[in-house]
This record gives C-alpha cells, structure tokens and sequence, in this order.
C-alpha cells in the first residue's frame, strides 16, 4: 500500500494474531516477527491497534489465567465462590468482573506486560466481546449445564430480546452470578463499560 501511495494510517490486528486466541499473546509462528513489525510501523509514522476480549482461557501455565486466579478477579457463580465457567474463542474461559477492585490493575498489567515485556509496542486498544459474549448458550447441552433458573434468569416480563425464549441469560451469562458490585442482572450493562474504565 505504501508503495502505490495509497493513505495507511493504522494497522489493526484481529484475533488471529493471537496464540491459540489468548489475549496478551502472540502467534509465535504466523505472527513470528509481530514486535519487530510494530516498529517498523512507528518507523513509518503508522500506529498499531490489537483488539482485546475479556475471555481468559483456562489455561494453567497462561499468565493472564494464573495471576487472575491468584488475585480472584474472575466472575462468580450464584455460590459466590467458584468462577463462572463461559467459552468464546479460545474455548473454555473466565471473564474478569470488572467491578472487582484487584480487576483493573490486573487488567492494566497484563496490557503493560504485553507492551513493554513481550515487545509489542500497541498504541491503541480495540476491545470487542464484552456485552459480555457467551457461545455457551448456542449448544443446548452446555445451555443445560449453566443451570440458569430463577426469577433473574426468567422474570415475569420477559422482553423479546434475540433468544428470548432460552431467557435473559441467552448468548451472555447468569443473570445470578455474583460481581463485587452484585448481581449481573444488575450490572450486566455496565460490563463493557468497566471494561473500558480498566482499558
């Protein structure tokens, strides 16, 4: 593009940069020389965004996994205990509550790990998936074993949503799992936009 001079501003790098479609990695093979692309970008006055979801895989091993588990900032199940088990790209996964007081420095240090320590110099945050996005409920048997019931999940007025008729919870999660704010039926809204304050 540059050589037909064709205006090229920025570079945005989808999911597929990713290792296995984990956040705060990269390809090591197809996306090999990712660091030293980025800066070249800056070479060339370009910038460079990485998209971002707030699904970690369950992974031990995986950074972003085991320092969440150590600081349990994961979402909780109606129990209050046990992190609530959701999958999107990268299969399996947990979603940081946002609303958890530990969950923006988590946040802000595994995007500064990433920046500074793995070399890939990003100038700008492309977060997606954070209605927050759940593929469980397209397969009926996983549907099942969220074992969405109650009032929250089913409440007397249910509105015509997309999927209205597996309930509030279709294509997202809970709506009694537990934030340190309360319940995601209460807060489900804001799930996106806690996620851009620790953005």
């Amino acid at each position: 593009m540059r050589d037909a001079r064709i205006p090229f501003d920025i570079q945005y790098g989808d999911i597929d940069y990713m290792d296995a479609k984990k956040d705060f990695t990269y390809d090591p093979v197809k996306y090999a020389g990712l660091p030293a692309y980025v800066d070249q970008l800056h070479d060339w006055g370009m910038r460079y965004v990485i998209i971002l979801d707030p699904g970690i895989k369950i992974e031990p091993g995986y950074k972003a996994y085991d320092e969440g588990m150590q600081q349990d900032i994961f979402m909780k199940n109606p129990d209050g205990t046990s992190p609530v088990l959701t999958e999107v790209w990268p299969g399996d996964t947990y979603h940081p509550d946002f609303t958890h007081s530990a969950a923006s420095q988590w946040w802000t240090d595994q995007c500064r790990d990433f920046h500074d320590n793995q070399g890939v110099h990003f100038d700008a945050l492309w977060i997606d998936m954070n209605e927050p996005a759940n593929f469980q409920t397209d397969d009926p048997t996983k549907r099942e074993l969220m074992n969405c019931t109650g009032i929250y999940n089913f409440p007397p007025y249910l509105p015509r949503i997309l999927g209205y008729w597996v309930g509030m919870y279709d294509k997202t999660f809970c709506m009694d799992n537990i934030q340190e704010w309360g319940l995601h039926y209460n807060v489900h809204s804001l799930y996106g936009h806690t996620m851009s304050q620790a953005t």
